[in-house]
């Protein structure tokens, strides 16, 4: 089973209360600051942003407004105004700023990991329809959010080991 999620195609979706379900890609993981009056140079530096920003984590890419231009990614968060970044292209004084990761998830090793921010209580919720391959793989359903009722493929070792089982009372 190991590595297996790369080939099944699938998203993930997050909700703060199971009623409302938002996809999680780098577009929706978006915030934005201006930098300070200041050019910051490439290299490791200190980007300093006009007004506070709790949504900024490291592992953001930094882009222009437009996202045509990547000046490089946050490596430490200091305070909601101060970061540690790579900057790889010098980002001049006075930018709007926007701030996204390039992959809100990846995958390693079957385990899935979520870079962008989830609330406390986030939700998730699929529905087992039929197994495959002796078991090994299950067709699932989404049950809400916009790609509600689509089919998706998941591997029943990780499913198990990560999902609470639970009978479906609404049948």
């Amino acid at each position: 089973a190991s590595g297996q999620y790369g080939l099944n195609n699938f998203h993930l979706y997050s909700s703060p209360d199971a009623l409302t379900w938002t996809e999680l890609t780098p577009n929706n993981t978006k915030t934005t600051g201006t930098n300070i009056d200041a050019n910051v140079v490439e290299g490791e530096q200190t980007l300093t942003i006009t007004i506070a920003n709790v949504n900024i984590a490291a592992g953001m890419l930094i882009q222009n407004a437009a996202g045509t231009t990547t000046y490089g990614t946050v490596k430490t968060v200091l305070t909601t105004t101060t970061f540690t970044c790579t900057v790889t292209v010098q980002i001049p004084a006075n930018t709007a700023l926007t701030f996204k990761f390039a992959e809100p998830y990846t995958e390693a090793g079957n385990i899935i990991t979520i870079s962008s921010y989830l609330a406390a209580a986030s939700y998730v919720k699929i529905q087992l329809i039929e197994s495959k391959f002796n078991s090994k793989i299950y067709k699932v359903k989404l049950l809400d959010g916009m790609n509600k009722n689509r089919n998706y493929f998941m591997i029943a070792e990780e499913l198990e080991r990560n999902y609470k089982f639970m009978e479906n009372v609404d049948e």
